[in-house]
């Protein structure tokens, strides 16, 4: 069930609804523009899964729609342990979780359980 947004308004894009969300992750406001029609339809007792209403939006847009969250921020949030090096978010992460111990010689985050394996 998608999370309901704060305001729908007409959006200065004819034809247009606008949705305002607050990102759970940031707490900044997320706004996305969808067609009349399917707004109606995503606000219906039984919206369809996003990805079939929405095919052509982006699944960083379609979030917004299905969390409320900005996709960067979300993707942020719940990223696989194997793509945080590559958002560049090891460090905060790995500190956000209490993993912060020490950085090996390269920089890198060596977290708790890491450490506790090799001893």
């Amino acid at each position: 069930m998608p999370i309901n947004p704060n305001k729908v308004e007409d959006s200065p894009t004819k034809g247009m609804m606008r949705f305002t969300y607050t990102c759970m992750m940031c707490g900044q406001p997320c706004e996305i523009d969808i067609p009349k029609d399917k707004a109606e339809i995503w606000l219906g007792p039984a919206p369809p899964f996003v990805q079939n209403l929405f095919p052509d939006m982006s699944p960083s847009e379609r979030e917004v729609l299905i969390s409320g969250s900005h996709g960067k921020c979300f993707d942020e949030a719940f990223a696989d342990p194997e793509d945080l090096e590559e958002l560049d978010l090891e460090d905060r992460i790995a500190d956000d979780m209490g993993y912060y111990e020490d950085r090996d010689e390269t920089g890198r985050v060596e977290r708790a359980e890491e450490q506790e394996d090799e001893g």
